[in-house]
């Protein structure tokens, strides 16, 4: 798994010239109507308090109740030794240069 997530990296980063990438880690309303309005779309004021809305719920929450809490951290604590191993060796180089 680790060795796939490092080439798919090599691959996004190869391939970059003409697109914007965006961590998970800075993805929030904000970016998103920025986003927008790079593709030349200026949302009303509405869709703005509506995207900021929808942001903040767990979006696996059929319901749509539950506030969206990171687990990021929990899971990168409860992997093994190997998966971090894995991960240290084959996806991280590439993940690091796709976020420089």
């Amino acid at each position: 798994c680790a060795r796939v997530l490092g080439r798919f990296f090599n691959e996004a980063d190869s391939n970059r010239a003409n697109t914007s990438l965006i961590n998970y880690a800075q993805l929030n309303s904000n970016m998103i109507v920025e986003l927008i309005r790079s593709f030349g779309i200026e949302p009303s004021i509405s869709e703005t308090v509506t995207i900021q809305d929808v942001t903040r719920l767990y979006s696996k929450d059929p319901n749509r109740t539950q506030t969206f809490v990171s687990d990021s951290e929990s899971k990168r604590s409860s992997a093994s030794p190997l998966v971090i191993e894995m991960a240290s060796k084959w996806a991280i180089p590439s993940y690091e240069r796709l976020n420089t």
